[in-house]
């Protein structure tokens, strides 16, 4: 998550996802009209009768869904509400240190990550062994040197990202919850109702 560091004293900023019900936020909360990350890593997490809480929670303390994680980052920069609950964390670096945008990251407890772009080989290619070599690239220390240059998060272990705040997550106690196949298959249809009660706000 982050937050609008001129409108937000730094002992006043939220710390975790039950810092967000307090009243000083009260219709100042942003999030995705797609949280699917969020909601994932929550029901991954706590289950679905303590995301649906939450959620109602939220909700109940003015959280308002706007479409877009790059329009919510802006948004936060200017100053039109003073925390964004799910943003795209390399998006807020590039915004604080290339652009002077007043704001900064929180790493809640589940940290909702996204897998990126998936790789794999099909089992009909035509070149495996080309495709394979290519494979250990992505995953090799220049590839993630590649990924961390685009200010985007490698996950290689040791890959230090662009910006110093999303190096080496895992390291510096930050709990990353990545949704993967089998858990999106399993939960996918519970997201898309409590996404849906979220949109149903507006």
């Amino acid at each position: 998550m982050g937050y609008n560091s001129k409108l937000v004293k730094p002992e006043d900023a939220p710390r975790g996802y039950a810092d967000l019900l307090h009243p000083r936020f009260k219709g100042e909360l942003s999030i995705d009209t797609d949280p699917h990350r969020a909601v994932m890593a929550w029901l991954i997490t706590w289950g679905e009768v303590k995301t649906r809480e939450y959620i109602k929670a939220l909700l109940r303390n003015g959280m308002m869904p706007r479409k877009g994680h790059t329009l919510q980052t802006q948004l936060l920069c200017a100053g039109e509400f003073t925390v964004g609950i799910e943003l795209h964390a390399y998006q807020a670096m590039q915004a604080k240190r290339e652009k002077g945008c007043p704001i900064d990251i929180v790493f809640a407890d589940p940290a909702p990550g996204s897998t990126g772009s998936h790789i794999g080989i099909a089992k009909p290619a035509p070149h495996p062994h080309a495709a394979a070599l290519f494979v250990d690239f992505v995953l090799s220390d220049a590839g993630a040197k590649i990924v961390a240059d685009s200010g985007r998060v490698p996950t290689r272990k040791g890959a230090r990202a662009r910006y110093e705040e999303l190096s080496n997550l895992q390291e510096k106690g930050v709990k990353v919850v990545i949704t993967l196949p089998d858990d999106a298959h399993r939960l996918e249809p519970t997201a898309e109702k409590l996404i849906k009660e979220i949109m149903k706000s507006q």
